[in-house]
């Protein structure tokens, strides 16, 4: 092997793993879409083709349990692309869970990655909540948050990654400790975690962060099996959001033209489309203004139609299956991603996007962690065509 060889197997791992890490917060800086981009193609698409290449005969291992993966998502792309370009977008998301079976057995895994991302996400909300204030402080209003180190920001994106990290620290650092102690701990920590998510949703007024939690919530008490506590908790969230007038910064935007939006789209599509395959990707705009229909789900059934609808439920059944069968903590915290794009997202199927952080990260590691077997089985695999080519 030589020199260059031996050092890549030595910095290589760490180096993606930064660079994965990287692209997880970039969403937060002030970043062109095409720097972000480019983080990913190179930074890690393209060394995780390489790497998946240089051993292709392993991948055999992977037909079986990622097969339906691959299978789905290939053919919602090609339903939903608007030309052959748009195709690619299968091979970025198939790439990005790639990356996350890379990651895979190392010391700095996706969990471990992540881990650290999720504490600088809750030292940004930090940073926000006092910034928040301050503006209050001097204006006297509760403004809705939009500008971060000096720059616009989508704030239901941005509530959404906060939210998103906040969970994952709550699954895979903080319930298990509270779970041991006693029941009502486990409750009250639940009720401090739903009390910074509102407040994070509030800061930004952000309905899709709230309803991302909802799902979250309620998939969470069937998970531990702890109803009336859990209902305990959510009528005392419900209060506490009344109480300080957190109902009211939500709802100042009423529901944001979503229902009118929604009703336009559903009537192209009845009366001007065709309701199996859909509008495709138009110039329409909505109401006269909105280019989309502020819903993931909304925007695959305009765009693609009923086929289109019932391909994606069936990625979400199999999903869901493949992810609850094992029980694994990432397809509670993928609830979030669930039950924000009912209110949020021009669909799902997208290049870079802080989409893929709230959404696919935990889609993709919630299918990879369910397949642990089948992980170490391609591991192995590889470790032998390594030692039979040496």
């Amino acid at each position: 092997m030589t020199w260059f060889g031996k050092e890549w197997l030595r910095y290589g791992p760490w180096l993606y793993a930064t660079l994965f890490g990287l692209f997880c917060l970039a969403f937060y800086l002030p970043l062109s879409s095409k720097a972000i981009n480019n983080i990913f193609y190179a930074g890690l698409a393209l060394p995780c083709l390489g790497w998946l290449l240089l051993r292709p005969a392993a991948l055999i291992v992977l037909v079986r349990p990622f097969g339906w993966l691959v299978i789905l998502l290939v053919a919602l792309v090609a339903l939903d692309a608007g030309d052959a370009a748009g195709l690619k977008k299968a091979l970025y998301l198939l790439l990005f869970c790639a990356s996350c079976l890379l990651l895979q057995g190392r010391r700095w895994d996706v969990q471990a990655i992540y881990d650290l991302c999720a504490w600088i996400s809750l030292g940004i909300l930090v940073f926000i909540t006092l910034d928040w204030l301050w503006i209050w402080l001097q204006t006297g209003k509760w403004v809705r948050y939009g500008h971060f180190l000096g720059v616009p920001i989508n704030p239901v994106h941005f509530s959404l990654l906060i939210s998103n990290a906040l969970i994952f620290l709550w699954l895979f650092r903080v319930a298990d400790l509270f779970e041991r102690r006693s029941p009502l701990i486990l409750a009250v920590g639940l009720l401090l975690l739903g009390s910074v998510i509102l407040l994070c949703a509030t800061i930004f007024q952000s309905r899709s962060a709230v309803a991302g939690f909802i799902l979250f919530f309620f998939g969470y008490l069937l998970y531990r099996r702890m109803f009336l506590l859990g209902l305990a908790v959510l009528l005392l969230l419900v209060a506490l959001l009344y109480a300080l007038g957190g109902d009211e910064l939500l709802l100042r935007r009423g529901f944001s033209y979503r229902l009118d939006i929604w009703l336009d789209a559903g009537s192209r599509l009845v009366n001007q489309c065709g309701v199996w395959f859909g509008c495709g990707i138009d110039e329409y705009r909505f109401l006269g203004r909105f280019e989309h229909p502020h819903s993931g789900y909304f925007a695959m059934l305009y765009r693609n139609g009923l086929l289109g609808g019932l391909l994606f439920s069936l990625f979400a059944l199999l999903w869901l299956h493949c992810a609850w069968r094992f029980r694994s903590r990432w397809l509670l915290l993928a609830l979030l991603g669930w039950g924000s794009l009912l209110t949020t997202s021009n669909g799902v199927l997208t290049s870079p996007q802080p989409l893929w952080i709230y959404f696919w990260l935990p889609v993709f590691m919630a299918v990879v962690d369910s397949q642990r077997g089948a992980v170490r089985e391609y591991f192995q695999s590889r470790c032998i065509q390594r030692s039979a080519q040496s």
